[in-house]
């Protein structure tokens, strides 16, 4: 009797622990519990919450590191490593991704060495140029396609260009044009397109709203492309300094007739440079901008790079010293209001820089 009591414990332990029918075929990967088919595997874990997936991270014994189940386990996780990087590349073809960039010095290059600065980035720190990167993947960061002219010897910009109507175009310009010459690129952009397309066009029957549309775009496209080849001299180009502290967008006035270079000398730009073509001076821009020579709200902007100081003072040392030696006579009874003289708030704070 206890003999028979003994044989059917053991058959109850060798049967399915969820069932508890047929004998166990599959072990969980999470927690060793045997079942005997997909059913049961699926109810264990919801019963005990369990996720079915081997922890890469749970403690093995030294002695079972050895084993056929210890290896299959190490090749399991190999495998799943590369399953995951065949899934990344594959999401980064299908959303048009930068590719990933592989860590570590490149073949050949001798450990602990600097790379070696290509072309491009050397013509643009000779050009004085700080040019700050946007993050990979960013609209304006796929847009750049400033280059290293090897025929020209010269720079590539690629140049923001946007006018009184909001409207933005990006040209392509060698740092040897002028400001002028460089924006007259806008409409000979326009101007030009492709055969294909236009043989497309002809050929395609369209409704008759379509074609009023289409017509109605050529000719606002034609005035833009003239006013862009003939820039009157009332326009005014403006380059825009990136990532200020004010509420404003800070404009640099440019002469027309100034190249491209001398115009970025000394300055940042965020990827590429960005030009404002507006039909206002400098002492009259409207609402939301504000020259670099006039700031408003509060902000004051920084000396230019390369400009020395000295320059921008309009009376000497000596003449300072017996200034504030002699002050002038005020009156007590009138109450005092403060007089702002912002050219030496700005001298003040070109010496607080140097000295610091």
């Amino acid at each position: 009797m206890e003999k028979t009591e003994q044989e059917g414990e053991l058959v109850l332990k060798d049967l399915c622990l969820i069932c508890h029918v047929s004998p166990p075929r599959y072990r969980c990967p999470r927690c060793a519990l045997r079942t005997c088919s997909l059913v049961c595997s699926q109810r264990h874990k919801r019963r005990a919450q369990c996720s079915g997936v081997r922890d890469p991270a749970a403690y093995v014994k030294r002695s079972d590191l050895a084993t056929p189940a210890g290896i299959d386990r190490d090749f399991n996780f190999l495998v799943g490593v590369e399953r995951h990087l065949d899934r990344a590349e594959q999401d980064i073809l299908q959303r048009k991704l930068p590719p990933l960039e592989h860590v570590g010095p490149a073949k050949g290059a001798r450990p602990g060495r600097p790379k070696a600065e290509g072309p491009l980035s050397s013509s643009i720190r000779r050009a004085g140029v700080t040019v700050e990167h946007a993050p990979k993947g960013l609209q304006r960061e796929r847009e750049n396609r400033t280059r290293w002219h090897q025929q020209q010897q010269c720079l590539s910009w690629t140049v923001e260009w946007i006018d009184d109507t909001s409207r933005r175009s990006l040209v392509s310009a060698f740092d040897t044009l002028t400001v002028r010459e460089a924006y007259e690129r806008v409409s000979l952009q326009e101007s030009q397109r492709p055969r294909k397309r236009r043989k497309a066009e002809a050929m395609k029957v369209v409704p008759t709203e379509d074609v009023e549309r289409s017509i109605t775009d050529e000719s606002t496209q034609a005035e833009r492309s003239e006013r862009a080849s003939n820039a009157s001299p009332d326009m005014h180009f403006y380059l825009l300094r990136p990532r200020t502290a004010g509420p404003d967008r800070v404009l640099i006035p440019v002469p027309s007739t100034t190249k491209l270079s001398d115009a970025l000398r000394h300055r940042v730009v965020l990827e590429f440079p960005t030009f404002y073509v507006l039909p206002h001076p400098p002492h009259s821009l409207p609402a939301g901008f504000v020259s670099e020579a006039q700031p408003s709200n509060g902000f004051i902007p920084e000396p230019a790079e390369g400009v020395a100081i000295s320059k921008n003072r309009s009376t000497s040392p000596s003449e300072e010293s017996s200034q504030a030696a002699d002050p002038p006579d005020e009156d007590k009874s009138a109450p005092s209001v403060p007089a702002t003289d912002v050219q030496h708030i700005l001298r003040m704070l070109a010496q607080d820089v140097g000295s610091s």
